[in-house]
């Protein structure tokens, strides 16, 4: 069965959807967790009631078809991503308080930020977080997208788009506060409303209760990117070494938590030990000594089928 292709954007609608689909849900995900990191407890910053942040889905949709001839330029990709993602972001933020006199989120205690809508923390991330999802994750999430089936695909698709357009009503005359509204409209949202809180406050307890291993899995997706960008500057021979003056303990704290996970799936016993002779703080590039050992481990765990890995410095 043939996809219906659009043309100006390269992709068939069924690709498009689904795109669309797993970056919002994704979005509302990041957006769980950074608020449970900032705040401790679960904030449900969806504009709809499910587990869902539509202004993701369209934003990635823009930024991939944007910006993707640009991967093997990462400073003019990183640079136009923050340029882009920061102007849509102010788009939606004003526009939705035209629309509905409320804001879903709120800058204001930030620096440099612009009516509390954008500021220059959250901007240089989605300059960040753009890299990443171009150069990495938006080519397997389109590899795992051609695999659905299509007539399946369609199904689902359609029920969840049924859903959507429910979940939409109900916000907006929520919003609105009309007076007439189905009651199947009511019990749908109030259901999705209700499963969206459980799931997103199990995944805040989850985080709340492992804080330090997501700070150390954010700190490794940036250093994913410093990867990226040494990779282009071994190309051009000005590769630098970076020395500061770190903590091991957090080091090895951060390169444990990194792949603690990997050894307990395969049944492995991780263990490290640090020669009591070993100073606390060392000096060197913190992030390449990181990326070494986390290499090593990761091998080490790949390649043991019993038993334990250790790690000694």
């Amino acid at each position: 069965m043939q996809h219906f292709y659009v043309d100006f954007l390269g992709n068939t609608v069924f690709e498009l959807y689904f795109y669309f689909l797993w970056w919002s849900v994704f979005g509302w995900f990041l957006e769980v967790v950074d608020r449970t990191l900032e705040t401790g407890g679960f904030e449900n910053r969806g504009f709809l009631n499910g587990p869902i942040c539509p202004i993701y889905g369209f934003g990635v949709i823009i930024i991939t078809h944007v910006l993707a001839p640009l991967k093997g330029n990462i400073l003019i990709l990183y640079v136009l991503s923050v340029a882009i993602c920061t102007s849509f972001e102010l788009f939606v933020g004003v526009l939705m308080e035209k629309l509905f006199h409320a804001k879903w989120w709120d800058y204001s205690e930030e620096k440099f930020n612009y009516r509390g809508f954008i500021c220059l923390r959250i901007s240089l991330l989605w300059g960040v977080g753009s890299v990443l999802v171009i150069c990495v994750m938006q080519p397997l999430i389109e590899k795992l997208v051609a695999k659905i089936p299509y007539l399946g695909g369609n199904i689902f698709a359609a029920i969840i788009m049924v859903i959507i357009i429910i979940d939409i009503i109900a916000t907006l005359s929520d919003i609105r506060q009309f007076n007439m509204r189905l009651k199947q409209i009511d019990y749908i949202a109030t259901l999705l409303h209700d499963k969206s809180i459980a799931l997103g406050e199990n995944i805040s307890d989850e985080v709340a209760k492992d804080a330090s291993g997501i700070q150390g899995a954010g700190k490794m997706l940036l250093s994913l990117i410093n990867d990226i960008l040494d990779f282009s500057k071994m190309e051009a021979g000005s590769m630098d070494i970076v020395p500061v003056d770190y903590e091991v303990g957090d080091l090895l704290s951060e390169v444990v938590n990194m792949v603690m996970i990997k050894a307990a799936e395969k049944g492995l016993d991780l263990q490290v030990s640090v020669d009591p002779n070993v100073p606390t703080v060392l000096y060197g590039d913190e992030v390449r000594i990181k990326q070494i050992l986390i290499n090593l481990l990761n091998n080490a765990v790949k390649y043991t089928q019993k038993g334990s890995v250790g790690l000694h410095m």
